[in-house]
């Protein structure tokens, strides 16, 4: 069994079929039992391990390309916006838009080049002044220019 049978409750495994008859790439779960057996405190656990050499395999045997960078990037500016930005993320991404959201906070300036160096094409930048105006500003990477959207349409804006 692998050692998989000090499980309790919960184990899981995560295979590819890529590793033939060793198929598992990592595997976990709950041990509650397993520090007490040891000779240790009754203490509930969980834990997980990945097998750095089996996923460098299955990473060689991988065709094609690796996914391409999110097509926007939702910067926020400040702290208000960054949660309004958040819950804007989730619903453009329960929609189905694939979307970046910025989570480092810091200078505009800094997103903007960090943007620009992973080929992003549109940036949705969301502070203070657009949220009370309900609006969203949108820069196209490619040439440069500017517009404000409505909040309410920026995911049916961004298929266009």
């Amino acid at each position: 069994m692998r050692g998989l049978d000090y499980y309790t409750r919960t184990a899981f495994e995560v295979l590819s079929s890529d590793l033939g008859a060793q198929s598992a790439l990592l595997g976990g779960g709950r041990y509650d039992l397993l520090v007490k057996h040891l000779g240790g405190p009754d203490v509930p656990a969980f834990g997980w391990a990945i097998g750095l050499d089996r996923l460098a395999m299955v990473l060689q045997q991988v065709k094609g390309e690796a996914p391409a960078t999110a097509p926007a990037l939702l910067i926020p500016l400040g702290e208000r916006a960054a949660t309004e930005a958040l819950k804007l993320a989730r619903t453009l991404w329960d929609a189905g838009v694939a979307l970046q959201l910025e989570t480092r906070g810091g200078a505009l300036k800094k997103a903007m080049a960090s943007a620009n160096r992973l080929g992003i094409q549109t940036v949705l930048i969301l502070g203070d002044g657009e949220l009370d105006g309900g609006t969203i500003t949108v820069k196209h990477m490619a040439t440069g220019e500017q517009e404000t959207w409505p909040l309410g349409e920026v995911g049916k804006r961004l298929f266009q």
